[in-house]
């Protein structure tokens, strides 16, 4: 018995041993299309990654991590399955006391996995690290990389300095031997050989979903973390998924473009609003001319009249610049006071029932990151805390702003409070825009309940856009540069898009609809054939070099006919290629769509199948049921007609600031239209 006894007793002890170890040389396999995976027994690790004819073996690494320890592969209690396609296995950790199935399986075009029936008995777990374990590790210099790589512009330092905690980020590529300084926490990241595929990883956590980084021996890409629990809130369970992507755009090969498509593919996309109606702001005033502001709300219509004559009644939205207090940047946080300089509530209702009748919107250029000492609403209960513990500083506008912390913000209640008051003032419907949704206002370090980018996210801008969605308003936003996380989820549109990286341009195209770059940055011509729309706030009188209604109204119709209705366009089809260097780009959409544009020669040519639709400062372009033509300098020019225009019955209207025109200077023969225009004049083609 004493020997039955201890033979038990060591059986016990080696027992989880047993389980780890005793099946680890055994190998799963699943396949299915042109996918196989062979796993380790013994751990959830791919040990081959076979895509057609190519294997990939990904390196091992030492464990997963639970709350940022490592907790090596020894350390886990594993029983590993393989049910039909599906290949499962139960870890078990003894401490703290966590239990979970991790289960994969493949799809048509992808090796997908889920980590399911998390039980933590101890309470204690925040996170899974997988950061560790590669998917993907390549080391042949045939392989290329492309991600973008996250930063800080001004670094928390226990001082104050401009900018503090605002991220930023720019993209960077490589081969498989080119070092990555750091392990990067991209939402965007790929790995490619030009003629053979594209692999990439994504996962559902909206916050640094990947991992990629590279030694100089080898590329490796994994899924990053499972945020199971971001303080009191439970997350669904943790999905991911290893996407082979082919040759999506039909040129020959595969490479970073197919994933920007494919990325693409995966996103909502903005209302059929938000798509089609060209958005602006008017700008009321500031505090620096407080008491002559260059716009009121008599001579806003007036800019709203002007616009949907010259559109023949193209839908608008149109976000009001300095609405609240003094004007643009004063009040905040609260937003409970109309500026008076503006006008009276009745003529604010008034302007706002008018543009419904239009099919347009009026809203508000609002700012819930930003907080003044000596306003109402500002405490330390909904700021973001300071090296010293005070209100987190930023920078100087008319006077010194501090950021907000969105958590606290929605923890005490107070942003739907003051948005409660907004509703109230202002008739907020259908859209919104916010001057900036940063999540980076927080350092851990210096916050009492450690927070950061995740509890800013997810606990703070996330129930905010939830909010506003609750009520029927879409979001537009700043801009996409400066958040380290992806802003798709929450946001329809974005004022200045896409500067920094122009890789953006085609994995947000038609999906986040953009201003695009502001003029001045680059030649206009270029701008217009990348897709660009209006960038500059708009006013009535001069001001500050605004794009004004009084003297520059000439420009504001060039800026819509050239750049506004061509972006339209391009919108309705898909963007499948962009070659971009110093002498210019080729862009190549759907449906035969190709923009050239030469740097040297400054010469912009659109074309759509047989029909040129943008040449330098000519337009022809096909949207919003006719074909807008225009010329900025004048000319008398033949254009192919569409080919449902070419065998009907056809109008054409001059579109002035009036409205509709009767035209004549026009001669249809052979499927084509000859059209004579003088500067800066417009038409409309329709079907009668």
């Amino acid at each position: 018995m004493k020997l039955l006894a201890k033979t038990v007793g060591i059986l016990l002890i080696i027992a989880p041993f047993l389980l780890n170890s005793c099946d680890k040389n055994k190998i799963f396999s699943i396949q299915k299309g042109n996918i196989k995976i062979d796993f380790y027994s013994d751990k959830p690790v791919f040990k081959n990654v076979i895509y057609l004819k190519d294997t990939i073996r990904p390196a091992v690494g030492k464990g997963l991590t639970i709350n940022n320890i490592m907790k090596e592969w020894k350390q886990w209690e594993i029983k590993s399955s393989l049910k039909g396609d599906t290949v499962v296995y139960q870890m078990e950790l003894e401490s703290p006391e966590i239990k979970a199935d991790f289960v994969y399986w493949i799809d048509s075009s992808s090796v997908r996995m889920k980590i399911r029936n998390v039980a933590d008995k101890s309470g204690t777990l925040k996170e899974i690290g997988l950061e560790d374990q590669p998917w993907i590790t390549v080391s042949d210099t045939s392989y290329r990389w492309w991600t973008v790589k996250n930063w800080t512009r001004e670094p928390f330092v226990s001082k104050k300095v401009f900018s503090r905690g605002i991220g930023m980020y720019n993209a960077v590529t490589g081969n498989a031997r080119d070092t990555i300084q750091e392990k990067g926490q991209p939402f965007f990241a790929c790995i490619w050989q030009p003629e053979k595929f594209c692999v990439a990883v994504k996962t559902n956590m909206e916050v640094y979903p990947l991992r990629i980084w590279s030694d100089g021996a080898g590329c490796n890409l994994a899924p990053n973390k499972y945020y199971y629990r971001v303080k009191d809130l439970k997350m669904p369970d943790f999905e991911a998924q290893l996407v082979f992507i082919g040759d999506l755009n039909g040129n020959g090969r595969s490479d970073r473009g197919d994933y920007f498509i494919w990325c693409n593919r995966q996103m909502k996309g903005p209302d059929v609003l938000h798509k089609n109606a060209i958005w602006y702001k008017i700008k009321i005033n500031d505090v620096v001319n407080k008491n002559d502001p260059p716009t009121n709300l008599a001579e806003s219509k007036q800019i709203i009249d002007y616009i949907k004559n010259i559109t023949d009644g193209i839908p608008q939205i149109i976000y009001i610049v300095g609405w609240q207090y003094d004007g643009h940047d004063t009040g905040y946080p609260a937003f409970d006071q109309l500026n008076p300089r503006m006008g009276t509530s009745e003529e604010l209702y008034a302007l706002s029932k008018y543009c419904d009748s239009l099919g347009s919107v009026l809203s508000v250029h609002n700012n819930m990151c930003d907080a003044y000492k000596g306003n109402k609403y500002f405490s330390p209960d909904i700021m973001a805390t300071d090296y010293d513990g005070s209100p987190m500083f930023w920078e100087i506008f008319h006077d010194s702003a501090f950021h907000v912390s969105h958590y606290k913000d929605v923890k005490t209640g107070m942003i739907f409070k003051r948005l409660d008051e907004l509703f109230k003032i202002f008739p907020i419907h259908r859209s919104i825009h916010f001057d900036a949704m940063r999540v980076t206002n927080c350092n851990p370090a210096w916050e009492k309940d450690s927070i950061g980018v995740l509890e800013e996210y997810y606990l703070g801008l996330k129930p905010i856009a939830e909010w506003f969605r609750q009520k029927g308003v879409l979001i537009t936003t700043e801009t996409q540069n400066g958040n380290p996380v992806d802003l798709s989820p929450l946001v329809v549109g974005m004022w200045t898009n896409f500067r920094l990286i122009p890789e953006y341009r085609q994995i947000y195209h038609g999906k986040i609809v953009a201003g695009g770059i502001p003029e001045g940055e680059a030649p206009f011509r270029e701008l217009c054939g990348s897709g660009n729309s209006i960038t500059q706030d708009i006013s009535f009188k001069p001001f500050k070099g605004l794009l004004d209604y009084q003297t520059n109204k000439a420009h504001m119709k060039e800026v819509i006919f050239l750049s506004s209705l061509l972006y339209q366009f391009f919108l309705t089809k898909e963007m499948l290629e962009v070659d971009r260097n110093e002498s210019g780009f080729r862009i190549r959409f759907s449906d035969n769509v190709l923009s050239v544009y030469d740097k040297a020669s400054d010469h912009l040519k659109v074309t759509w199948k047989d029909m040129v639709i943008a040449e330098d400062d000519e337009r022809f372009i096909p949207t919003h049921g006719g074909i807008y033509a225009y010329s900025q300098k004048g000319a008398s020019k033949e254009w192919v007609l569409p080919a449902d225009y070419r065998n009907a019955k056809l109008k054409v209207y001059e579109l002035t600031d009036k409205g509709r025109k009767d035209f004549s200077n026009f001669k249809i023969a052979d499927g084509k239209i000859r059209l004579k225009l003088v500067a800066n004049q417009s038409v409309k083609i329709i079907i009668e």
